[in-house]
């Protein structure tokens, strides 16, 4: 079972709350931009490159490839198991994700 949260307050309690799961993800900032599979890494480029505009080039590299990984570890394991456990609060950030 693939469980998955958007927002890293909400990840660590679940972490804290399931210590016996094997796969938990946190995906912070996936409630903002485009996460489509079609054209993923443009969009978020695009994204990080505006909300990250004050870090440098390396910094901004470096989160689009973790979230690059983080969203196809999503794809993945979703094909390979076949479910995914969403958790989300009541919360806007959270329930735009």
């Amino acid at each position: 079972m693939l469980n998955v949260c958007f927002d890293g307050g909400e990840y660590g309690l679940i972490r804290v709350a399931m210590a016996g799961e094997k796969t938990n993800y946190s995906y912070t900032n996936m409630d903002c931009g485009k996460i489509h599979p079609d054209g993923f890494d443009e969009a978020r480029r695009e994204w990080v490159n505006k909300i990250y505009s004050y870090c440098s080039e390396k910094e901004k590299s470096k989160t689009i490839k973790e979230e690059h990984k983080r969203f196809n570890d999503i794809i993945k394991t979703a094909k390979r198991e076949g479910e995914l456990r969403v958790w989300r609060a009541k919360n806007p950030a959270t329930m735009c994700g």
